[in-house]
C-alpha cells in the first residue's frame, strides 16, 4: 500500500480535498474502523458523503450508524492514492480485498465488489469485453462470477447477455460444480430408486438431482414410477422391508443397547411381579431404578417385545379398603374424624362461612368446602 495517508482532513473541511480521481478512506477515530471508496472527483464525493450522512440516507448503514453515534467531528477523510480514472475500479477492489473493510469488525463497506452502489460509477463494458463476457457465460461461468471479475454489477452482465440474445441457463445447468450422468440418474429414478438415495450415491445435492429429473421426465413416466413404487418394486425400506425386520440381528435392542438400564432377566422379573403379586408400577420403578412409564410399557408388551411378552393381565383388581391410607390415618392429615363431624355440624346449624371455619381449624377455605360437600372425607358419616 503506497502513501496510505497522503492528506488528512477534518470532516468540517472537505473543501481542502483536490478535485482529482483517486481512492479515499473515511476513518472513525474512536473505533479505528474505516470506509474505502473511489471517485472521479474526490472533493465532490466527500461533499456527497457528508450530505447523505447528514440527511441519514447514506447507502452504508454501518457508516451511517457510526456517524450518528460518534458525531461528524470524530471522523477523518484520507486520500489513499491518486489513480487514473480507467484504473479506479481495479485499485478500489485491491484496497477492499487488502484491508478487509467489508468485515463488520474492520470497516463500514457493505459490498465486497468495487464499483457497487454508492462507490464510483462502474466503467462501461467495452465491445471486446462484451464478447469475452458472452464467451465466458457460454463456457459455463456464472453471471455473478463474471460480474465480480469485471467489477460491475450482475445486472450489467445480464444486460450484455440480453443484447447478444444469449439464452439463459436453468439453475441446474448453471451449477457447474456438479457433474454426473443425467441419463443414468433419470433411468435409476424411474426404476424406483428414491431421490435422496440417488443423490447420495452420485455425490450431488438432492436439489440438483430433483431439478434435473422434474425438468426432463414426463407426466406419464412419473405415473408409471408411482405404480411401480405402489407395487413394491422399489428400494425404499418401509414396512416389512425395514432393516429391523429383515435383519433383526443387526439392530441394537434390549440389553445389547449401550444405553439400556435393564436386562432380559430383569424384564421377566418385572412382568412376573406385576402379573402375580399385583405390584404397582411406581414400586417396580423404584425397585429397578427406572421410570414408571418404562415399567408400564414393559408390562403391557410395548417395549422389550423380543424378550417374550406375557398375556395382558388385564385391569388390576381393586385395592383392599384397609390398605388405602385415608382420613386421619394419612400421615399428612391436619384433621381428624371428630373435627370433620364438628365442621359439618357448625356449618349446618350456624351457617359459618368457609373462610371462617378454615381459620378456626387451621386449613384453607377450599378444604372446608370439600369436607362440607363430602368431596373428601366421604368415609366419615
Amino acid at each position: 500500500m503506497t502513501a496510505f495517508a497522503i492528506r488528512t482532513l477534518k470532516s468540517a473541511q472537505p473543501d481542502g480535498a483536490p478535485r482529482v480521481p483517486g481512492i479515499y478512506k473515511i476513518t472513525c477515530v474512536p473505533t479505528g474502523r474505516f470506509y474505502i471508496g473511489s471517485a472521479a472527483d474526490i472533493r465532490l464525493r466527500w461533499l456527497s458523503h457528508m450530505s447523505t450522512l447528514a440527511l441519514r440516507t447514506h447507502h452504508s448503514s454501518r457508516l451511517q450508524k457510526a456517524w450518528e453515534q460518534h458525531g461528524a467531528e470524530r471522523f477523518v477523510f484520507e486520500i489513499v492514492e491518486f489513480v487514473a480514472i480507467e484504473d479506479l475500479a481495479e485499485r478500489e477492489q485491491f484496497y477492499i480485498d487488502f484491508t478487509g473493510c467489508c468485515n463488520r469488525l474492520v470497516g463500514y463497506n457493505v459490498s465486497n465488489v468495487a464499483a457497487a452502489k454508492g462507490a464510483c460509477k462502474p466503467l462501461k463494458i467495452s465491445q471486446s469485453n462484451r464478447l469475452e463476457v458472452v464467451a465466458a457465460y457460454r463456457a459455463g461461468e456464472t453471471a455473478r462470477s463474471i460480474a465480480a471479475r469485471h467489477h460491475v454489477s450482475k445486472t450489467a452482465i445480464l444486460n450484455v447477455l440480453r443484447k447478444f440474445k444469449v439464452e439463459r441457463r436453468t439453475s441446474s445447468e448453471t451449477n457447474t460444480k456438479h457433474h454426473f450422468d443425467r441419463e443414468d440418474a433419470i433411468r435409476r429414478y424411474l426404476a424406483g430408486e428414491p431421490g435422496p438415495d440417488l443423490a447420495k450415491s452420485i455425490g450431488v445435492p438432492a436439489c440438483i438431482v430433483n431439478t434435473v429429473i422434474f425438468t426432463s421426465v414426463t407426466a406419464e413416466q412419473l405415473a408409471a414410477r408411482a405404480s411401480l413404487v405402489a407395487a413394491g418394486g422399489h428400494i425404499a425400506r418401509r414396512g416389512e422391508r425395514n432393516g429391523a425386520r429383515t435383519k433383526p440381528g443387526c439392530v441394537l435392542r434390549g440389553e445389547g443397547h449401550g444405553g439400556s438400564k435393564l436386562t432380559n432377566d430383569a424384564v421377566k422379573q418385572i412382568r412376573h411381579l406385576s402379573a402375580t403379586e399385583q405390584t404397582s408400577y411406581l414400586t417396580l420403578a423404584k425397585m429397578f431404578s427406572t421410570t414408571k412409564t418404562t415399567i408400564s410399557r414393559i408390562v403391557l408388551g410395548k417395549a422389550w417385545k423380543h424378550v417374550g411378552c406375557i398375556a395382558n393381565p388385564g385391569p388390576k383388581p381393586p385395592r383392599k379398603p384397609e390398605s388405602i391410607m385415608r382420613g386421619e390415618g394419612h400421615a399428612n392429615s391436619k384433621l381428624t374424624n371428630d373435627i370433620v363431624k364438628q365442621i359439618r355440624q357448625i356449618r349446618e346449624t350456624q351457617g359459618t362461612s368457609f373462610p371462617a371455619l378454615g381459620k378456626l381449624f387451621g386449613v384453607t377455605a377450599a378444604c372446608i368446602a370439600n369436607v362440607v360437600w363430602r368431596n373428601t372425607w366421604m368415609h366419615v358419616a
